[in-house]
């Protein structure tokens, strides 16, 4: 990456290139990321996507689960989005969608006892694929980046 810096550099040294080596390495961290989970996810059919709803419905810790709309304000999806892994899941027999028992009109999102095995035996697996992007990294270093990325996020938050 810094060769390309120094190249750009010298072809067009009016070019601010100063965040080029960060955004790469961002960049490659996270195709990293991705092939990591494409590798455990897919076996088992599951999208980083629908992995994501997976998680949030096991982390809330609700037998009863939760909304479609709860969902995908809690990863970031439109409710078109959602609809559409939600069908998948539902397909795969990770989740069941039901009426809810206090209004009858709104729907609940919840996973399957046969899901709730699966992702349960997922879940580490899962894990550790995304622990070893961040092999050879001490503790200091971990918290040291993990305070630079939630302060770049939040900043970029903010501008929305």
């Amino acid at each position: 990456m810094d060769a390309v810096i120094e190249q750009w550099a010298m072809v067009a040294p009016e070019l601010d290139t100063t965040h080029l080596g960060i955004v790469a390495r961002v960049h490659r961290v996270a195709h990293q990321l991705r092939v990591r989970a494409e590798v455990v996810l897919g076996p088992h059919g599951l999208t980083q996507g629908e992995f994501d709803v997976l998680s949030a419905l096991r982390r809330s810790g609700s037998d009863d689960g939760l909304t479609p709309s709860a969902l995908a304000a809690g990863v970031l999806v439109s409710s078109g989005g959602m609809t559409k892994r939600l069908t998948a899941l539902e397909r795969g027999g990770w989740i069941a969608r039901r009426r809810s028992p206090r209004d009858g009109r709104s729907v609940r999102v919840a996973l399957t006892p046969a899901g709730r095995e699966r992702l349960d035996v997922l879940l580490p697996v899962y894990f550790a694929a995304e622990g070893e992007v961040l092999e050879g990294l001490d503790d200091a270093e971990r918290n040291g980046l993990a305070d630079l990325l939630r302060e770049l996020a939040v900043r970029l938050d903010l501008r929305r």
